[in-house]
């Protein structure tokens, strides 16, 4: 069962904000909605080309893809608690939805 929604921020390893999302917990993943309107045309661009590939099922090219993605050190962050590292970051743009695994617990919601 998926807890209440969590809004945060998304930022890289320079805490530059990629972008704010809107995310719930279902065990260790966590997945909600992202809007790249505020992110960087670099990052807009490479999320894009990630989409391509999997909605293409361009399957060799994706580890290299997922590598610039780590590369970026995202991490989740809520209000100004610490910024926590995070892995399998998956943004679909033209979706808006964004996944990804934090690898340490992140505060309970209080309704």
């Amino acid at each position: 069962m998926a807890s209440s929604r969590l809004e945060g921020q998304l930022v890289d390893a320079q805490r530059n904000l990629i972008d704010r999302v809107r995310v719930s917990a279902e065990g260790s993943l966590w997945s909600g909605e992202i809007d790249l309107g505020d992110a960087s045309p670099g990052l807009v661009s490479l999320f894009t080309e990630f989409e391509e590939l999997v909605n293409d099922q361009v399957l060799s090219l994706l580890d290299n893809m997922e590598t610039q993605v780590a590369r970026l050190g995202p991490r989740f962050r809520v209000a100004e608690e610490e910024a926590l590292p995070m892995g399998d970051l998956r943004i679909y743009q033209v979706l808006r939805v964004v996944s990804f695994r934090v690898r340490h617990a992140v505060r309970k919601v209080t309704p």
